[in-house]
């Protein structure tokens, strides 16, 4: 049975193990950079800034990953939105759906709290996109005030546009 749930401070070294081994690309690699890791993560959680959140599998980490609250103006109300990063899965418990079911977690645990969006820095776009994250197209929307609009002058090449206009 899989539990996944926020880490206690004595965890962090965990999650620094699963974290290091799953991103070799972070280049740590000495105790003190190992330390510095999870130092920094430990004031991220008391600042605030994000949760440390793990799986377990018979009480061993075999997943971990950042929940960020992030707060968005939308339509002129500020609304929650939830942020996940450092998704990592220890090597040894790959395919087994981990990553998947930690995903899974994230999405409850912000439509619980009211969040009307959740984002990510897709970092393997293949395997979100099976998770329904895709990439969208860029949309532009412009609102002009009628008082914005230069008063007198020739209004013939003033016209209201359409969907035909789009491009």
């Amino acid at each position: 049975m899989r539990e996944i749930r926020i880490l206690r401070d004595d965890e962090l070294d965990d999650f620094v193990t699963v974290s290091v081994n799953a991103y070799p690309g972070m280049r740590v690699s000495t105790p003190d950079e190992r330390r510095t890791l999870r130092d920094r993560h430990a004031a991220g959680v008391t600042d605030g800034r994000f949760a440390l959140y793990g799986a377990f599998e018979h009480d061993r980490m075999v997943g971990v990953m950042r929940y960020h609250d992030f707060r968005m103006n939308l339509r002129g109300a500020r609304t929650l939105v939830g942020g996940l990063g450092g998704l990592a899965v220890d090597l040894r418990h790959k395919k087994e759906k981990v990553a998947f079911d930690m995903v899974r977690h994230f999405h409850a645990h912000y439509r619980e709290r009211g969040a009307c969006l959740v984002a990510l820095y897709p970092f393997r776009p293949d395997f979100y996109r099976r998770m329904g994250y895709g990439y969208g197209t860029k949309v532009d929307q412009y609102r002009l005030l009628p008082a914005g609009l230069p008063a007198g002058g020739a209004k013939e090449d003033v016209d209201f546009l359409g969907a035909a206009d789009a491009e």
